[in-house]
């Protein structure tokens, strides 16, 4: 037999058995359910409301789509949207980031701030550095005269020299793990002023730019190859399925799905 279940009012006690307050929740499902659909019309998007799947595309027909979106003069970016499988806890993947040489360059360089010097100095300014010095620029940049660079490299000599300047660099300062502090300083001013920042976050998403609108459809899919290896490269275990969903979209146009076949191996 279902308890009853009842409230005050005031001193006056009403009570009510299970059948009615299950009747109630049902009620209350159905109310949320509503609400729920009511959003849904709202959503320009017919396959959600027709409860089906979105179809995916080639990555030609992708990217033959997004230019026809593209009304404006303005050379959008293409970007490429990843989400991979993070694993369990035994093959857990840990948020990542880090930077790669794409195939096909663009956007701006950065600015790189070089410690070294002797014969080391005249490599980095051959390499393409655009300051450099030993121990005079470290009071500079302490004193905050030295601020418009957007990366720090250094020699492993000036490694322990720089320790001071680790409360006013942080994420800028050079450490042996990023690559940042080397003595083949020409690679890692390379990387580092043409490098493009890749990220992934802790639900398995990358979004990264790999071209413009204007680029050949063969510049636009070697650099979205060149990151799906570079996004494969942080793989732990083989088993599964690792990338599970590729979008590819431009900065102001829709997204398509990606057929993943033909860029995965």
């Amino acid at each position: 037999m279902a308890a009853a279940v009842g409230f005050f009012v005031g001193r006056r006690r009403f009570a009510f058995s299970g059948p009615l307050l299950l009747h109630m929740r049902t009620i209350a499902a159905k109310r949320k359910a509503l609400r729920a659909f009511e959003q849904r019309k709202h959503q320009d998007d017919v396959f959600l409301l027709n409860y089906r799947a979105p179809p995916s595309h080639t990555f030609a027909e992708a990217l033959s789509a997004l230019r026809a979106y593209a009304i404006t003069n303005i050379d959008q970016t293409v970007e490429l949207h990843i989400k991979i499988n993070m694993g369990d806890k035994k093959t857990k993947i840990n948020p990542f980031h880090g930077l790669m040489l794409l195939p096909k360059q663009y956007g701006k360089e950065r600015e790189v701030l070089v410690f070294a010097k002797d014969e080391a100095a005249e490599i980095a300014k051959n390499a393409g550095a655009n300051i450099v010095g030993g121990e005079e620029l470290i009071k500079k940049v302490a004193d905050g005269e030295l601020t418009d660079f957007h990366q720090v490299l250094c020699t492993l000599e000036f490694l322990s020299k720089m320790r001071p300047l680790q409360r006013i660099l942080r994420e800028k300062m050079p450490t042996t793990r990023r690559g940042t502090a080397s003595d083949d300083i020409a690679t890692a001013i390379r990387t580092y002023k043409q490098g493009h920042p890749y990220r992934c976050d802790r639900l398995g998403y990358v979004n990264i730019g790999v071209g413009k609108l204007s680029f050949t459809d063969a510049d636009v899919r070697s650099n979205t190859l060149a990151v799906i290896s570079t996004v494969l490269s942080h793989r732990i275990s083989t088993k599964g399925k690792f990338f599970e969903k590729m979008w590819l979209s431009s900065s102001n146009g829709p997204g398509f799905r990606l057929l993943m076949d033909e860029l995965v191996s």
